[in-house]
């Protein structure tokens, strides 16, 4: 995409960026420029199954708006489910093992202080008392793992935004083994959105020499946009990186700029035209 150069100038330089320019051989430089871009999500998030399973519903239809924490997609329950009761069951048997090998460590040593029993018979009582505990934090950890893996039987939001068309179908079988291939759905945050300025090198090199550096020239820039029916967005947006380098082919420079998006008339793809003003 080529960045369209406005070829008139709608206003003139403040008297004092007037003069600051002529300090820097920019005198020549117009107060306000047009130049292409076109619209980007402000983050995306590629939706990944985390366990193997079955897709047994999709809550959700392409295009539409999602909250963060909505359900998007569930997966085969009972399976996670009887896997989490069994660890459960193993950790309160475990528990109760290590109460038993607890109370076998007390009566051994009441024992051993009335020199009843030799002290190889405690020694074995902490061990096997020990080899107890251990066992109820493993049985522990299992539960865990098994809660997390029964909590992947359903996927909600990341944050909120437009979600696209599901890639996968109900009852679809996924495997992690293939995570490249089984994409569920994009996540797209549009509020607010990224607009990537195409702009040519010589306008930069102008604009840039009016200020010292090119945070103050992101500061001294107001923008707005005009959208594809030449109507003007009623939102100011501001640039906050990019310039780092130029396409040899087209002297072109990426610049991004934010824009709040409230209403979401702003969709990632969209050209629009980025009106960029000198402040005064």
């Amino acid at each position: 995409m080529k960045a369209l150069l406005v070829l008139f100038a709608l206003a003139t330089l403040s008297s004092a960026g007037v003069a600051y320019a002529q300090e820097n051989g920019a005198a020549d430089v117009p107060q306000t420029i047009h130049f292409e871009g076109y619209v980007q999500p402000s983050r995306e998030a590629e939706l990944s199954p985390l366990v193997d399973n079955v897709v047994t519903r999709i809550a959700f239809h392409a295009g539409q708006y999602v909250h963060e924490g909505d359900l998007l997609f569930e997966f085969g329950k009972k399976g996670p489910f009887i896997e989490m009761r069994l660890s459960e069951t193993a950790l309160k048997d475990a528990k109760a093992q290590r109460m038993l090998a607890d109370a076998e460590l007390g009566r051994k040593t009441e024992l051993y202080l009335k020199d009843l029993i030799p002290e190889a018979e405690l020694q074995l009582a902490q061990v096997n008392r020990d080899l107890a505990e251990i066992a109820a934090e493993r049985a522990g950890l299992a539960y865990e793992g098994a809660q997390l893996a029964y909590s992947f039987t359903e996927l909600h939001a990341p944050f909120s935004g437009i979600i696209s068309q599901p890639h996968v179908k109900q009852y679809q079988y996924l495997s992690t083994e293939r995570r490249g291939d089984e994409t569920l759905a994009i996540l797209s945050d549009i509020d607010p959105v990224y607009v990537v300025v195409k702009v040519p090198y010589e306008e930069f090199i102008k604009r840039r020499q009016i200020f010292e550096s090119d945070a103050e020239a992101f500061e001294g820039l107001s923008l707005s946009l005009q959208m594809p029916d030449g109507q003007l967005y009623p939102y100011e947006g501001h640039y906050f990186g990019g310039a780092f380098t130029v396409n040899p082919k087209t002297q072109l420079m990426d610049i991004w700029a934010e824009f709040p998006n409230p209403d979401l008339l702003l969709r990632p793809g969209a050209k629009v035209t980025v009106i960029s003003s000198l402040r005064n």
